[in-house]
């Protein structure tokens, strides 16, 4: 810049030099050299303009309808499985889950697609009632809680149907929390509700209609002992008529009792292992409240080893039992006792079987035991209840290493050709893994375990020229711009699975078994020869592109970048009072010293089991979020200043000296009073941010000039904090990360409203002036503080995609700076580029590169052509 000397006119350049007239420029000749030099000017003139024109950043960051897919990848999750349901409607078929995360969904049977979803939501105890076609919600009841007064509550919950007459809607009886509810299944609304009225410590499980009466099976814990308890009611007017046992006292073992129907009409038992004599049974049979002893163990000519009842699900008739490698399919009625309706052949040692049944078509009930035969395979023995006849052995695959244990399996007599295969099954492992199969072959499979996924990590890929020549251990390479990297994913199930980061498709998984993960991170990059490594309980690091902030004035401010500090959030809930304050500490790791304490009162969660509380710590900076319940949720605090001595001690039997130490006592009373400084809360309701921000000092250019760093001799720091309101709910928070620090960072919420949101780091500035800004504060594009953060829609990171349950949220960094990638998990897996600054480093997809080809080739003749006249020129001259 050059700047217009002093006496001069405004704006007008003082030079000694003469300027000719515009006349005298016409006049002169033009040499070839200037000539050459204006022709390159006046081409190059609009390719400068293009360049500048490209390298500035837009101001619109919406995404537009064809971008959507380019960039990001979104897999929709269910969660795995607690009820599973096939079912035919309209001549199609239809499977549908009931899953751990509180998801009902229906899923195409042939391909695994989830074609109808809905969450249930936490709350109160709710019976709804969905279309199982478009997944609308047809009507909800909510369950009355029982008084703790009236009946010992339960936790367990169990629901059957009842035939209503006059209707062609099942009427559906509910047992819940003690008490037993019949609700109409076409108006939702109900019929009768009764209070199991019974001794304390009665837990009631399951669930049984037989003609016009229902039966409460649960269990009295009593003097250490677990007695049998069943309570028959009326099915039409929900009238209780009392324990069927009478006399009879039956003990249960730790196994839940389970209901069994017999072939023969007004039979029903329930039926539980005996805890005293191994291998036997104890049946009751309900209407009659008579109970049976059968030995499972003579009937299947078994020597040694324990015995395990298995109930089959829906098909009531039978039940199964295991004992070791032997596994059989058994039936009990009154009249001909205990019957073997199949002996599965026996399995390989060592192994573990599964039992499985379903109803099918045609009146075919199919009973399956499934057990892994070896490392990539499992073997299948089915048998046609009906007919007798056995079917298979079939091989399904299934590799252990990769997804443990088959632990539920179903299966679908689906309507097949001769030549076809005579079921499909459905297989849920331990690693969370749900597998369509048919014998020899993998229709579809979910990897339902990134449902529950605890911690995620970003690994680099090696770049093509690094790898080995004679034997690479790695099958993908790193991309020029760093958008390639594997992503590593630890599940609560013990189970890692890895996913490559352009697609989201699923590379490899590896199930290690019942271990708690609490954190995945990469400690090795790939190089030659040797592949990428993640470690688990690890730390993490991240780049600083400064070690101060440029002040308006050019003054700096030096942040606190100590490696060792720790953020810790705690939460003083009181029950008695209603209150809640959270507390938020900066912890010194290596000395224990608390470099910072600040409360806020009437902050904590939203509600019991809902969190509302969570920290982020980046760069020199903490944010904080909460819940903000108001004063009247505050516990007032009354803290003392630190000033105050001890007295000296006085001699007691001085009198003199008991005097003066009640004056001493009113004295100091008086001090405390006069020193108390009683904390309030301010009057305000709704999700709050905090950020803190740390300095070596708030006194600008000062820092500690040591050579090295320690925490015993370094000063403590000082902190700028600012809070912000918050316009909705918050499921979790991260960042955004970049290769050298540059770019502003973003802060990224997850929104309990299933979207993703960005926010820059520069509206949660704890520096943002009160006030009209100053110069300096405008030199340093501080932006005016407001206390709410503006909901953008154009900053909702997933758009129109609802991601659900969103927990996490991890970023990585690319070989651009001005980007990053960000992966949030939760229910739902959803990765996306986010560039907080703009991409200044890359150019735009709509550049003009047409334009610019037309340019350099217009130069390159532009320059042809002066040459030609100008060596034309020349030669002329010499003859001339």
């Amino acid at each position: 810049m050059v700047a217009p000397r002093r006496g001069s006119p405004r704006g007008r350049l003082s030079s000694a030099r003469q300027v000719p007239a515009p006349a005298q420029l016409v006049r002169r000749r033009l040499t070839p050299s200037a000539l050459s030099a204006l022709l390159l000017a006046a081409l190059a003139a609009p390719l400068l303009l293009l360049l500048v024109l490209a390298a500035a950043p837009t101001r619109v960051a919406a995404l537009h309808d064809d971008e959507v897919g380019k960039f990001d990848w979104y897999k929709q999750q269910i969660g795995v499985p607690r009820f599973t349901s096939f079912q035919r409607h309209a001549k199609k078929a239809g499977l549908f889950f009931g899953t751990e995360k509180n998801v009902v969904a229906a899923v195409n049977p042939k391909t695994g697609e989830v074609a109808v979803l809905t969450v249930s939501g936490n709350g109160p105890t709710n019976v709804r009632m969905w279309d199982a076609v478009t997944g609308f919600l047809v009507w909800q009841y909510q369950i009355e809680a029982t008084k703790p007064a009236t009946v010992d509550q339960g936790s367990s919950m169990d629901a059957v149907l009842v035939p209503s007459d006059g209707s062609s809607f099942d009427d559906l009886l509910v047992l819940h929390d003690g008490s037993l509810t019949r609700i109409s299944g076409k108006l939702g609304s109900r019929v009768w509700r009764t209070v199991l009225t019974t001794s304390a410590g009665t837990i009631y499980y399951r669930l049984a209609v037989s003609g016009d009466k229902a039966y409460a099976v649960g269990i009295a814990e009593s003097s250490g002992r677990r007695l049998l308890s069943v309570i028959t009611v009326d099915l039409l007017s929900g009238e209780l008529f009392g324990e069927t046992l009478g006399s009879q006292v039956l003990e249960v073992s730790k196994a839940e009792p389970f209901l069994v129907k017999s072939g023969v009409a007004g039979e029903t038992f329930a039926v539980w292992s005996d805890g005293q004599a191994e291998g036997s049974i104890t049946a009751l049979h309900l209407e009659k409240a008579k109970a049976y002893a059968v030995d499972v163990k003579s009937a299947l000519k078994a020597t040694t080893g324990s015995v395990t009842v298995v109930p089959l699900g829906s098909l009531l008739h039978h039940f199964g039992v295991v004992q070791g490698e032997q596994a059989a399919v058994l039936e009990f009625t009154v009249s001909k006792g205990l019957k073997i309706v199949h002996e599965f052949p026996k399995a390989d040692k060592n192994t573990k079987s599964v039992l499985a049944s379903t109803h099918g078509d045609k009146s075919r009930n199919l009973i399956a035991r499934i057990y892994t035969s070896d490392s990539d395979q499992a073997t299948v023995d089915v048998v046609d209840v009906e007919s007798g006849e056995a079917l298979g052995p079939f091989k399904i695959p299934h590799r252990l290493q990769d997804d443990g244990e088959i632990v539920q399996a179903y299966i679908d007599a689906a309507i097949t050709k001769s030549s076809g295969p005579p079921f499909r099954m459905l297989t849920v492992t331990q690693g969370g893994k749900i597998s369509m199969l048919k014998p020899d072959e993998l229709v579809w499979a979910r990897e339902e375990a990134l449902a529950d996924v605890v911690s995620s990590v970003f690994v680099d890929m090696p770049e093509s020229q690094l790898l080995s020549l004679e034997k690479d251990e790695l099958v993908t390479t790193r991309d020029v711009l760093g958008f390639r990297k594997l992503i590593v994913l630890a599940s609560t199930r013990g189970k890692l699975i890895c996913l490559e980061s352009e697609r989201g498709h699923v590379l490899w998984t590896r199930w290690i078994g019942s271990v708690d993960v609490r954190s995945i991170e990469s400690v090795r990059a790939a190089v030659v020869k040797f592949p990428p490594l993640v470690a688990i309980f690890t730390e993490s690091k991240e780049a600083h592109a400064s070690l101060g902030r440029v002040l308006g004035n050019r003054s700096v401010l030096y942040k606190y970048l100590n490696p060792n500090l720790l953020a810790v959030a705690t939460v003083l809930e009181n029950a008695a009072s209603s209150t809640t304050n959270t507390y938020l500490y900066l912890i010194d790791t290596v000395t224990g010293s608390i470099y910072h304490r600040s409360s806020y009162l009437g902050a904590g969660h939203v509600a019991p089991g809902q969190n509302s509380i969570f920290l982020l710590q980046v760069d020199n900076s903490v944010v904080l979020t909460f819940f903000s319940h108001g004063p009247d949720a505050a516990e007032l605090i009354h803290e003392l200043e630190d000033s105050h001595e001890p007295s000296a001690p006085a001699t007691p039997a001085d009198p003199a000296s008991d005097t003066s130490r009640k004056k001493r006592k009113r004295k100091a009373s008086a001090s405390k009073k006069k020193t108390a400084v009683v904390n309030s809360a301010p009057d305000v309701k709704g999700y709050e941010v905090v950020v803190l921000e740390v300095f070596e000092s708030r006194t600008p250019n000062k820092r500690d000039e040591g050579a090295t760093y320690s925490s015993f001799q370094n000063s403590r720091p000082e902190g700028l904090a600012q809070s912000f309101v918050f316009p909705h709910a918050i499921s979790s928070i991260g960042a955004t990360l970049t290769g050298a620090g540059i770019t502003t960072r973003e802060i990224l919420f997850g929104l309990k409203s299933n979207q993703l949101l960005g926010v820059n780091r520069r509206l949660l500035d704890p520096r943002r002036p009160m006030g009209a800004p100053t110069s300096d504060d405008k030199e340093e594009m501080l932006i005016p503080y407001r206390p709410v953060i503006d909901y953008n829609p154009r900053d909702v990171a997933s758009y129109y995609l609802q991601v659900m349950g969103i927990e996490q949220v991890t970023s990585a960094a690319t070989s651009l700076e001005s980007t990053s990638l960000v992966l949030a998990t939760g229910i739902d897996v959803f990765m996306v580029r986010r560039s907080p600054s703009k991409q200044f480093d890359v150019l735009s997809e709509d550049f003009n590169y047409l334009a610019l080809i037309a340019t350099i080739i217009a130069l390159i003749a532009a320059i042809q052509v002066a040459k030609y006249f100008a060596q034309r020129k020349r030669l002329r001259d010499q003859w001339l």
